[in-house]
């Protein structure tokens, strides 16, 4: 059979390596389409066998074709979209990766949304004179006291499990949960939303999607358990971002559940450093708010 000139289109002697009109070499163009021929009679061998397979199952094999780029296609869009716009569970994950690391700043980006997080501190904390920076500095303190003081008394195991997880417009195994955090579509997270970030630029319009899950966590020191606690909370997807409306477990939570007796002094090391949000910044004192001593379980601390 002949071949044609890979430049001037000459019809060409099957072994010849030049031209013989423009003595352009051919080797390398036959080397590419060998390639080619190789890597299509792989993929053409791959399809056909997927195909007689599926039409022995009794299904028409004629859309094989497009059905395998179609789903190489979706793999990979399915992919991107789990890398860069996250999910529910994703975002659960992030919390508490950065929970057991006393990442406070890690934390913050999936509870608030980021172009709102500078006016959510200044609308809450402006009366106690508390800023983001502030806030970030004392509880990584304070997560860095709490297991500190954990690992001091033993080996510290921090686990999670997402029990339940529904869409809040179909939730049916969490409705009653729900019902009791007077939630029962998409439009009472939003006006929920509204409330908690009042005076802020957050358009509760742009939440789209929500869910609520049940987490569990639990925290073991040498074995025996320190933590544990269920928590229903609320996932909302904001202009393309997902957060968690209610963390499923932060320090306070924690310290409430520590026995006394065994953690008195890790207590007392947390509130210590907790206290310091509290403090008058205007003062010129240093004695400012002393949790230390103090039983603040019943508030939450």
């Amino acid at each position: 059979m002949s071949k044609f000139c890979n430049k001037c289109g000459a019809e060409l002697e099957d072994d010849v390596k030049f031209c013989d009109k423009c003595g352009a070499p051919q080797e390398a163009a036959s080397s590419a389409s060998s390639a080619v021929e190789s890597v299509s009679s792989s993929v053409s061998n791959t399809v056909s066998g997927a195909a007689d397979a599926i039409k022995s199952k009794g299904f028409n094999p004629a859309y094989i074709g497009i059905g395998a780029v179609g789903i190489v296609a979706i793999v990979l869009i399915c992919l991107i979209v789990s890398l860069f716009s996250g999910s529910p569970k994703s975002t659960v994950k992030a919390y508490m990766k950065a929970f057991e690391k006393g990442d406070v700043e890690k934390m913050l980006n999936v509870t608030i949304p980021k172009k709102i997080v500078d006016e959510y501190f200044e609308e809450n904390y402006k009366d106690m004179k508390i800023d983001k920076d502030d806030y970030i500095e004392v509880y990584t303190d304070s997560y860095k006291a709490l297991w500190d003081g954990l690992k001091d008394e033993g080996k510290v195991k921090v686990e999670y499990e997402i029990k339940k997880l529904e869409n809040v417009d179909k939730a049916d195994k969490l409705k009653k949960d729900l019902k009791a955090m007077d939630v029962k579509d998409l439009d009472d997270v939003k006006d929920g939303l509204d409330k908690l970030y009042d005076d802020t630029n957050f358009d509760s319009d742009k939440v789209k999607k929500a869910y609520a899950a049940e987490v569990k966590t639990v925290i073991t020191v040498d074995k025996d358990k320190a933590y544990s606690e269920s928590t229903i909370i609320l996932i909302y997807k904001y202009k393309g971002d997902w957060y968690i409306a209610n963390p499923p477990v932060d320090v306070s939570g924690v310290l409430s559940e520590l026995d006394d007796d065994d953690y008195k002094d890790v207590k007392k090391d947390v509130r210590k450093e907790m206290s310091k949000l509290y403090s008058d910044s205007d003062s010129d004192s240093e004695s400012g708010l002393d949790l230390s001593n103090i039983d603040l379980s019943e508030y939450g601390y």
